[in-house]
């Protein structure tokens, strides 16, 4: 489905849809008029801006996303446009919400892991893989705990890259890790 098939109407009838852009750092609500044969129009929009954290998290992201949908939808509320504009339009009720996620979301984690051994160990891809398993296991319960995700929402996050930006052994970096 293409983006704009979401505006055409199959039907020979006016609609009308709630739109909800939600961005990184702002959330629009829009009410757009759907007429058969012609191009939407928007006859309402208003934009919140989240406040800019001076040390972001996933969680504070998601409470300021929810806080700017709910300050959005009250102004909707508010000032109480959506019934006359459906009463004019000889329109009932909204006919979808359509809710576009403008930016990616997702969660970035940075991890120095130092381990010590008494006794030698080849440092191979293999053993790194092993060590950033278990990191990433340890991120994704993370996320989960702190979201409050129930263990079936838990499949729906998913690894997207994964990179070793350095490795070193007594403090000297290692160039290459060999198999």
């Amino acid at each position: 489905m293409s983006l704009f098939s979401l505006f055409q109407s199959p039907e020979k009838n006016d609609r009308v849809v709630l739109l909800l852009d939600i961005g990184s750092i702002s959330v629009g609500v829009a009410i757009v008029h759907l007429a058969p044969d012609k191009n939407p129009s928007i006859l309402w929009s208003v934009r919140e801006i989240m406040p800019v954290e001076s040390k972001p998290g996933y969680l504070r992201l998601l409470s300021l996303t929810r806080g700017s949908i709910n300050a959005a939808l009250e102004k909707l509320e508010k000032e109480k446009v959506l019934r006359p504009i459906l009463s004019a339009l000889k329109i009932k009720e909204l006919d979808k919400i359509i809710c576009f996620l403008s930016s990616p979301f997702c969660v970035s984690s940075t991890r120095n892991i130092q381990l010590s051994y008494s006794e030698p160990l080849e440092l191979n891809q293999k053993f790194l893989s092993e060590i950033l398993g278990s990191e990433e296991e340890n991120l994704l319960a993370e996320i989960s705990t702190g979201l409050n995700v129930q263990n079936a929402a838990k499949s729906r996050f998913e690894l997207v890259e994964r990179k070793i930006m350095r490795a070193a052994v007594n403090g000297r970096e290692v160039i290459t890790l060999y198999e």
